[in-house]
């Protein structure tokens, strides 16, 4: 019986986690899954993920989220000044306070791809001009990226250049190429 309780539950997540992208597939196992008073369609029975929320994470998320939206700005700010023309034009400068700067140090690697910007930097000796006006916790300064742009990805890298077979490659994407053409 212990079995059949597991089985079901599994059964009944799943048909929730497919009904938006499998609709007509969710709907037909929706009719033969056993259970007393549902929804008469997965698609109004709600999402299955509340079972498997992490509010750490989720939080963590809110958190990062917040200084891109706070970064966003900052980028507006400088593309309309003239300074830079892309977001991928830009280095970023971040300073925060003792929480929010833990977690940018954990999340440095994915910064750049999170902000959308060629280069992230964390700096503890931000003036009070680089305030952020949306997150009091953040300073924020933009500059030009260093370096030239990528062929391929069309971030700034100082490594474009550096390489005789593919000098119009940063470091990311030099490995790809080489593993595709051996």
């Amino acid at each position: 019986r212990a079995a059949q309780t597991a089985l079901w539950e599994i059964l009944d997540a799943l048909v929730r986690l497919m009904a938006p992208i499998l609709s007509f597939t969710a709907e037909e196992i929706w009719a033969y899954v056993p259970g007393g008073e549902r929804p008469v369609s997965p698609l109004l029975a709600g999402f299955a993920l509340e079972t498997f929320r992490d509010d750490r994470l989720a939080e963590k998320w809110e958190r990062l989220l917040s200084v891109r939206t706070a970064v966003t700005k900052a980028l507006e700010e400088a593309r309309q000044s003239g300074l830079i023309g892309h977001s991928l034009d830009a280095r970023v400068h971040l300073g925060a306070a003792d929480g929010l700067r833990e977690l940018l140090e954990q999340q440095q690697g994915t910064l750049p791809a999170l902000l959308i910007v060629s280069q992230v930097q964390l700096d503890h000796g931000l003036g009070a001009e680089a305030m952020s006006p949306l997150l009091a916790e953040l300073k924020i300064r933009v500059e030009r990226a260093r370096g030239r742009k990528c062929e391929r990805c069309w971030n700034y890298s100082e490594v474009v250049g550096t390489d005789t077979a593919h000098p119009g490659l940063c470091e990311r994407c030099l490995p790809v190429i080489r593993a595709q053409a051996g």
